[in-house]
């Protein structure tokens, strides 16, 4: 037969057939039957055949059985039997007894805690929730976010014993010593050429303003506007502008008297009070100290070297040797003890014009987080008014404004030179929102509507020319002064606060001012906000902002405006290991921040400000320091709970589909037709008919829920 071999028949396990199989040619032939039938099968052994071939099965047979049981005799010891704390085994250090679970917010694992989510060691982690088990010697592991999943802490815990990679220590907070040891000669010895300023005459600087602060205030004072009302707080839920409520004509009619006369009769520029140029900010206790001192050690890294003033309401004025350190630096504390702005209610009752809610906040609630704004002890200026206040008593004719928690990445005094500034004389940043100012205010400021800037301002930076703009910083102190009526008047729920004062200001008194065209862009992390679908458990990363990166007029990045979360002690002991970073992801465009830095910079600036916060914290007066802010009634910061919290920021895409519009919209990623038609339906349908009764009004935690 051709091949050598022949063919076996074999059945078709599909059926229609007989396949053949070829056998080897020197295979033997099966005995043909004498009848020549098809072959048969060979006769099954007698049980005596196979009881005699037994023992040579069980020689191979055996040994796989005994390894086969080795196996699961080992495995039942590792495995952790309900109710029962594992073991650890010899040579195996890494098994933990577990403590328990530990839930976050936000699905994700370093978040902020949620201790009412935490579960015991045999409850089953299931998922819709993040977090983390806790082992013995505070080691963690199963660090989970809202994903799909499904087992018991007391089981990963055991788990270590086998891969003791996944465990990881919670952090110690931050502790003294610090290995890098605090010089700030290393970074002020290339700020050659000091001017006198850096060592000013506070006491001079103060006689030569207290005649220009009072001349203004006076005029404040004869120009309240007891009376005005507004139909209503404008909040998340409720908005008489969006509900087309108009504020009365009396009001309207009174609000434009006194500011005319205020502007006619305001006090002229102090010839000879203010001279220089110079940095401004305001400081407070332990929340805005903190951030004051990353302000003013990144000035001097960068190599600015303009003068700093730091104002300080009375009760809140640091201890001389807080101001030393600070003087070290060419900053000079100050003090806003030149008196109130607005004048004393009368007894027995309060009015709109008097100090109230509002506190100057970027995005929502103000900077007193929705509190009622306070007045400054030791007959301070308000703190509603700090800001505006601080630099109209600067020592400086030129200032530059930075909010405390503002970053600069180069040098701002070139600002200063610029071509904008010197026409103008003043130089203003957008916000993320759009305008939101009430209609009335284009007869009570007697600006018109077609000059109005589209969009809001963001007041965290700022260049002023003092004589200039006089006038225009008399009246941003008198809607200050006024903050229960004005703020109301001048924007939403976003940003309620100062911010959009200056800017009136200026167009009410015919003044002019350069907006820089670049809108801001967004900086914060990916990993806070989470779409996960009930469905499936998948879960989707979303965006959420906390710093707004500011630019220059030729669209460069120049500050950084961490104006949600700020700067504070509760840091881990290790960067590299456990500190969670605040700046990872730049927008639009997803941008990796580190790759940015790496690129525009040349260093970590997050690692900077971790340094230099942790250089502030082993400061030899910091814990007098602390221990007298407690004392004076801050808060006093909270320790590390679990991990390092992730900031989380603002989720613009659920204020997108609340209906608020603004040049944040190019920053969504992913927004959905249904998002469209709700954001049209809460911009403008649904507030005017909520405003007749016919609709519910949007509501946070029905319509736009977050996530927990």
């Amino acid at each position: 037969m051709a091949g050598g071999g022949r063919r076996l028949p074999h059945r078709s396990g599909g059926g229609g057939g007989t396949r053949h199989l070829r056998l080897p040619s020197h295979a033997a032939p099966w005995p043909a039957a004498a009848d020549g039938a098809a072959a048969r099968k060979p006769p099954r052994p007698s049980w005596r055949e196979r009881l005699r071939r037994a023992p040579r099965a069980a020689l191979v047979v055996v040994p796989w059985l005994a390894l086969l049981l080795l196996l699961l005799s080992a495995l039942a010891r590792a495995w952790p039997r309900q109710g029962a704390a594992p073991a650890a085994r010899a040579g195996l250090p890494g098994a933990r007894r577990c403590v328990g679970w530990r839930e976050t917010f936000y699905c994700h694992p370093f978040a902020r805690r949620y201790e009412g989510g935490d579960k015991g060691c045999d409850d089953v982690i299931i998922p819709q929730i993040s977090g983390y088990c806790l082992c013995e010697g505070n080691i963690t592991t199963a660090r989970v976010t809202c994903g799909p999943k499904r087992f018991t802490c007391r089981q990963k815990c055991a788990e270590l014993a086998f891969n003791p990679i996944d465990g990881l220590a919670l952090p110690a907070p931050i502790s003294c010593p610090y290995d890098v040891p605090y010089n700030p000669d290393s970074f002020l010895r290339g700020l050659t050429k000091l001017g006198a300023d850096w060592a000013p005459d506070l006491e001079a600087a103060r006689a030569r303003a207290a005649p220009a602060w009072q001349a203004v205030r006076d005029a404040i004072q004869r120009h309240g506007i007891r009376g005005a009302t507004v139909p209503g707080v404008r909040d998340s839920t409720r908005d008489f502008v969006r509900e087309g409520r108009r504020i009365s004509g009396a009001t309207v009619a009174l609000v434009r008297s006194q500011l005319d006369s205020l502007l006619r009769s305001a006090p002229p520029y102090p010839e000879g009070a203010f001279s220089g140029r110079g940095v401004v900010t305001v400081g407070g206790g332990v929340k805005y100290l903190v951030p004051a001192w990353l302000l003013v050690h990144q000035l001097r890294h960068l190599g600015c070297r303009l003068p700093v003033e730091l104002w300080f309401p009375p009760d809140d004025f640091p201890p001389p040797p807080v101001v030393e350190s600070f003087a070290r630096l060419g900053a000079a504390c100050r003090k806003l003890d030149f008196g109130p702005l607005a004048q004393a209610p009368p007894a027995g009752g309060g009015s709109v014009d008097e100090a109230g809610p509002g506190g100057g906040g970027e995005h929502g609630g103000g900077k007193e987080g929705g509190k009622k704004a306070k007045k400054s002890g030791g007959g301070g200026v308000e703190r509603f008014a700090l800001k505006a206040a601080a630099v109209v008593l600067s020592r400086f004719e030129q200032v530059i404004f930075l909010d405390a928690d503002n970053v600069p990445l180069r040098d701002p005094a070139p600002l200063l030179d610029a071509p904008e500034f010197n026409a103008t004389g003043a130089l203003l940043w957008q916000d993320l929102w759009d305008n939101t100012v009430a209609p009335q205010a284009e007869e009570m400021l007697g600006v018109p509507r077609a000059r109005w800037f589209p969009g809001s301002f963001e007041s965290g930076q700022m260049a002023l020319d003092k004589r200039r703009h006089w006038r225009g910083l008399a009246a941003a102190l008198w809607f200050n002064a006024h903050p229960n009526f004005w703020y109301e008047v001048f924007t939403c729920f976003l940003g309620k606060g100062d911010k959009e004062t200056f800017a009136y200001g200026m167009a009410a008194a015919g003044e002019e001012f350069y907006v820089m065209p670049a809108p801001p862009a967004a900086l914060g992390t990916t990993g806070t906000s989470m779409a996960c679908s009930p469905r499936t458990h998948l879960c989707r990363d979303e965006f959420t902002g906390n710093t707004m990166v500011q630019h220059d007029s030729r669209g460069f990045a120049l500050f950084l405006h961490a104006n949600l979360h700020k700067w504070d002690m509760r840091l881990p002991e290790h960067f590299s290991l456990h500190y969670q970073r605040r700046w990872q992801t730049l927008m639009p465009g997803r941008v990796p921040w580190e790759d940015w830095m790496k690129r525009n910079l040349g260093y970590d600036l997050e690692l900077k400000v971790y340094e230099w916060i942790r250089m502030l914290r082993c400061m030899p007066w910091w814990e007098a320091y602390y221990a007298r802010r407690l004392d004076a009634g801050d808060d006093p910061t909270p320790p590390l709970d679990g991990f390092h919290e992730l900031v989380r920021g603002i989720e613009l895409d659920k204020l997108y589909r609340a209906g608020w519009t603004g040049n944040y919209q190019r920053l969504l990623e992913g927004a959905t037709a249904a998002d469209a038609a709700r954001h049209a339906w809460n911009r403008a349908a649904r507030p005017r008919l909520a405003g007749l009764g016919l609709a519910r009004r949007w509501d946070a935690g029905r319509d736009a829920p977050a996530a927990r």
